[in-house]
């Protein structure tokens, strides 16, 4: 393998992984911030909750009533977007199971198994595997959130297990892939 295109795929990768933090810290605040907001409304009455109510509406597009759904205006790398936490959480899962995709290729990269040499196709699957990530972090996230949260509200949920599931999948996403791999022939085989 050319050091030059170990080195381009490396910076590539170290590029990406920027990228996924900054987006990241970008997107943040609404997943946090209307959950903060709305409860130290909550704590208020009379005028000034009024007056605090309006101020954050205004500033932020978040409205703190049960039945409408807060928004949060962000700025993610140079794109104004108004999101909803629930749109917030799912690219934030998405930016974490990038992140845990690229760090692993990344390792894949620069510490290679003793007995197994670089080739074309480990350079492809290194850039390959951080979107893969992202794509069955996405799958696993829509699973579990089905099943624990069908019609949660997530401007009062924890976020931190969803980014912890969403990492680790990006960063066991080989392993995934081998254990659907080896699953697939029973359920797909060919019948006579």
């Amino acid at each position: 393998m050319h050091r030059a295109a170990l080195v381009s795929t490396g910076l590539f990768l170290v590029l990406l992984t920027f990228v996924f933090f900054d987006a990241t810290a970008d997107l943040w605040p609404a997943i946090g911030v209307q959950a903060d907001a709305c409860a130290y409304a909550h704590t208020m009455s009379g005028e000034a909750k009024t007056e605090y109510t309006n101020a954050i509406k205004k500033a932020y597009k978040i409205t703190c009533k049960t039945a409408n759904t807060p928004v949060v205006r962000v700025n993610v790398e140079g794109l104004r977007m108004a999101l909803s936490p629930d749109q917030a959480l799912y690219a934030v899962v998405a930016m974490f199971a990038g992140l845990g995709g690229a760090l692993q290729s990344l390792r894949g990269l620069f510490f290679v198994t003793p007995g197994k040499g670089q080739g074309a196709d480990s350079i492809a699957w290194a850039l390959i595997r951080p979107f893969a990530a992202i794509a069955l972090a996405l799958i696993a996230y829509v699973c579990v959130r089905a099943l624990f949260l069908p019609a949660g509200n997530l401007s009062s949920t924890n976020p931190y297990g969803f980014l912890a599931l969403a990492a680790l999948t990006g960063l066991f996403t080989d392993t995934i892939l081998r254990r659907f791999k080896s699953a697939g022939p029973p359920f797909f085989a060919k019948r006579s």
